[in-house]
């Protein structure tokens, strides 16, 4: 018989049990998805949003040189109103995503060699520098990362918007597997298997199409409003039945998240769970009113979207035990699960498919 007993003190021990249950269930029909946002990485100390954009500017303030020193561009020297213009996009009240398509239109004007395809050849080369530079070559403050060493443990499928490889190094850490890598929403190609990180929002890396990085306003509508980038999302849960999705590092707030996360429901005939992990803040010294907006949270993710809440903690800092605890519980879970007959029957059936 399992202790009833919770992981964290603002769930019910009910509740968790069910959450284990079914990504013990998920996992053995190999439809587990971990969907990982900005907050896991931003715990090693890469740049948040509104970071990434200001220092995005910052840094092209100070290499559009590069890019006139450049025997093919039309530009010989950078003009001081250019530089006062990406100054400007600090406080111009514009979302950020407008203001990386408006760094990336300057650039273009700074690539122009006279000819289209050397242009757009020179922009592909260099728009990246600045994202390559600080995901790719630079070493975050903490080379590890407790959250993802941890979830790699559930061998599930991931999908993250970070631009960063820190799961890639969680399984290098943390298992003796290896995971695959689909660098882009493009890359795509009808349903994967456990262990395979999906970047949906590009990488930067050496050799990557930039086309295919998500991080100006025109780039997010594409993926997420207009054209067939849904439906590569989409191709993902192939032949999967009951598939689970658990949000971690992601505040949950995002319109295109919750957007992607309804298309795949209306898209399905079968089942599908979505959890979210989420800090619990207080509002106020009075119990009942911490207790209130605790209720209000929950049921509006749970009757809007179909995403159930757990609560880690009141500190950031907690997420990682909670997930250790539940990676603890899953894992003794799922093997009781395996050890009846006909369910490793299934498990293995699911495997050599």
């Amino acid at each position: 018989m399992e202790e009833n007993i919770s992981i964290s003190q603002y769930n019910t021990a009910q509740k968790e049990q069910f959450f284990i249950d079914r990504l013990v269930e998920a996992k053995n029909e190999n439809s587990l998805i971990c969907f990982i946002g900005a907050g896991v990485s931003i715990s090693q100390g890469y740049p948040n949003w509104n970071q990434y954009v200001n220092q995005l500017i910052d840094y092209w303030k100070g290499h559009l040189d590069v890019l006139t020193s450049k025997e093919e561009t039309v530009k010989d020297n950078v003009e001081m109103s250019d530089m006062l213009f990406l100054e400007s996009l600090h406080s111009m009240p514009a979302s950020n995503k407008r203001k990386v398509d408006l760094v990336n239109f300057l650039l273009k004007e700074y690539c122009e060699t006279g000819e289209s395809e050397k242009t757009l050849e020179l922009y592909q080369e260099h728009v990246l520098d600045f994202e390559r530079k600080i995901f790719t070559e630079t070493q975050p403050i903490l080379i590890k990362n407790d959250i993802l060493d941890e979830l790699v443990k559930l061998e599930p499928i991931f999908i993250t918007t970070n631009y960063d490889n820190q799961i890639e190094k969680s399984y290098e850490r943390s298992t003796s597997k290896k995971p695959k890598k689909i660098n882009s929403i493009e890359e795509i190609e009808g349903a994967v298997e456990s262990n395979t990180v999906i970047h949906i929002h590009g990488v930067p890396d050496a050799g990557c199409n930039p086309d295919y990085f998500v991080s100006s306003a025109r780039s997010y509508a594409g993926i997420y409003f207009l054209g067939d980038k849904q439906e590569k999302i989409l191709e993902i849960l192939d032949g999967k039945e009951s598939p689970v999705f658990l949000f971690v590092g992601c505040s949950m707030e995002e319109d295109e998240i919750l957007a992607l996360l309804k298309k795949i429901k209306e898209s399905r005939v079968g089942g599908l769970k979505a959890y979210a992990l989420m800090r619990l803040e207080d509002i106020h010294s009075i119990p009942v009113a911490n207790d209130r907006k605790k209720k209000i949270i929950e049921s509006y993710y749970l009757d809007e979207h179909n995403v159930d809440i757990l609560w880690f903690g009141k500190e950031f800092e907690e997420l990682a035990k909670f997930i250790e605890k539940f990676v603890i519980k899953f894992k003794d879970k799922r093997k009781n699960s395996i050890s009846d007959p006909e369910r490793l029957r299934r498990v293995l059936t699911i495997n050599d498919q």
